[in-house]
């Protein structure tokens, strides 16, 4: 059968589906190049779970990438060992944290593999969303990349979360009324406990070298945090909450955190006011770098342009990645593409300053 009307659909897609994927390997390779060994091992092991996305689909009859995979040096899927060939992965490591007033909190170290004892490795305190959320100790590509990077990783459940008790997820309500004292209060002492506690129990830790990474309510956190202390190298504040007051109308649900913080926005402004991230950029002297997806409907992206405006007209070392047509889920279901970028952009923020 012929036909008279040029490419079909399936033929258009797939032909900007591949240029995409040269326009990011390209791209990518101009943060690659400032990446140690280690990071590019890290990256290729990412690059493996991301094309692999995409080559799964050449298999429903829609062309076949595998030639283009033995070229990008990563291996097709189904072939060998798959994914763990040939790489060590990292195990986490349980560990138990005393906040300042004596609540314990579970925490988890995940060393870089192959470590040495007794060297101090750049450490990475990751900060879940949320907030009423938990971490597992299941496969995290996350946690995988950074380790495989050379970088100790830090991850707990502090107050605020689920998988406790009631008094443990209702811990960080408020702060109007008597609700509780709200975000940013004992949720942030659990976490500096976490590091506190690493830092005496492990001497993979390198107290001089940390940084500290979170996304939506884990964004708040990191935002909120380096406007609290100076003790972190870099930051990289993913999807955040940096505005409360903005955040009410421009989020698809946050109007509905007006339950946990104990009143509505419109009585109480100063309130929002004072827990925002964005109130304490004046204070903010850590590295950061804002990340955002256009797309997101539950942190709108004018909360990363917020925070990220307010600390370039005051002179501060702040840098805003964007990335087009993706939404909150970025980091968890975002093109592969981006994916990778991702990853890249976070290696290459921490190998500059921490």
């Amino acid at each position: 059968m012929t036909r008279d009307h040029g490419f079909t659909l399936v033929e258009l897609l797939m032909v900007v589906m591949i240029i995409g994927i040269l326009a990011g390997i390209g791209a990518s390779g101009l943060l690659r190049a400032r990446s140690s060994a280690n990071e590019s091992s890290a990256i290729g092991a990412l690059r493996t779970i991301a094309v692999a996305q995409i080559a799964y689909s050449s298999s429903c009859g829609y062309g076949n990438f595998a030639p283009g995979l033995a070229e990008l040096g990563v291996a097709p899927p189904g072939g060998g060992d798959g994914f763990p060939g040939g790489r060590e992965l990292a195990e986490p490591e349980r560990f138990t944290a005393v906040s300042r007033d004596g609540y314990e909190v579970d925490a988890w170290i995940v060393r870089p593999p192959g470590y040495e004892e007794g060297t101090r490795y750049p450490t990475l305190l990751s900060i879940h969303g949320g907030p009423f959320t938990q971490y597992g100790t299941g496969f995290f590509d996350e946690f995988q990349v950074y380790a495989g990077a050379g970088y100790a990783v830090l991850f707990s459940n502090p107050r605020g979360g689920s998988g406790y008790s009631e008094e443990h997820g209702r811990a960080i309500r408020g702060p109007v009324g008597d609700a509780g004292p709200g975000w940013g209060t004992r949720d942030y002492e659990d976490l500096m406990a976490v590091v506190d506690t690493a830092i005496e129990k492990f001497d993979v830790v390198d107290p001089e070298r940390l940084g500290v990474i979170g996304g939506s309510y884990g964004g708040f956190m990191t935002s909120w945090i380096i406007g609290h202390t100076n003790r972190f190298k870099a930051a990289i504040s993913e999807r955040a909450v940096n505005n409360l007051v903005s955040m009410f109308g421009s989020s698809d649900l946050f109007w509905v955190f007006e339950r946990q913080f104990g009143g509505p926005l419109w009585e109480n402004v100063d309130t929002y006011l004072e827990r925002s991230p964005a109130t304490y950029a004046k204070d903010i002297e850590t590295p950061v770098l804002v990340m955002h997806s256009e797309q997101d409907l539950r942190c709108s992206i004018e909360q990363g342009e917020h925070l990220f405006t307010a600390l370039r007209l005051m002179g501060k070392d702040v840098e805003m990645l964007r990335f087009p047509a993706e939404s909150h889920e970025l980091s968890r279901a975002g093109s592969p593409i981006h994916r990778v970028q991702r990853f890249e952009a976070v290696l290459e923020w921490f190998a500059r300053f921490v």
